[in-house]
């Protein structure tokens, strides 16, 4: 009867055990802004990229989240259910900065957010805590996928 009780509460605790699945799985990469380096989260699909620092109480300073498109457009991004004051850069498919932003969370109680959107296409977007970034328009930015 205990190995009964005792299996049944090991399979309690596991039903609640989801397994990892690759769309949940951030891989990260240096990305060198000017003289800065930040360690990113890599956002390269539809899920990551809605999701994207999305209820995060804190970020480390040297820390952030590249969203990875196929082309460059002008995307546009919100703070909705995001915690904390975010820069937001959006790199070229050059690799340049193209536009740099500060953007404050959406209140909570808000029924709608505004999104913020560059003057010029991007085809990445970076995002750190606010003040870290002390770039500026036209810097070189680097990093390497595998």
């Amino acid at each position: 009867m205990q190995k009964f009780f005792l299996f049944c509460i090991v399979a309690f605790f596991l039903t609640g055990c989801e397994p990892a699945s690759p769309e949940n799985i951030l891989s990260t990469i240096p990305v060198q802004v000017g003289d800065q380096t930040f360690v990113a989260e890599v956002a390269d699909t539809p899920a990551l990229r809605s999701a994207g620092l999305m209820h995060r109480a804190d970020l480390a300073p040297d820390a952030g989240m590249l969203f990875v498109f196929d082309t460059p457009d002008t995307y546009s991004f919100w703070m909705k259910n995001t915690l904390i004051p975010l820069d937001v850069i959006w790199i070229s498919s050059e690799k340049e900065v193209v536009e740099a932003q500060t953007l404050e969370p959406c209140p909570l109680t808000a029924r709608e957010c505004p999104s913020f959107a560059p003057s010029a296409p991007a085809q990445w977007v970076l995002e750190v805590g606010a003040g870290q970034f002390s770039g500026q328009i036209g810097d070189r930015v680097e990093f390497d996928f595998d």
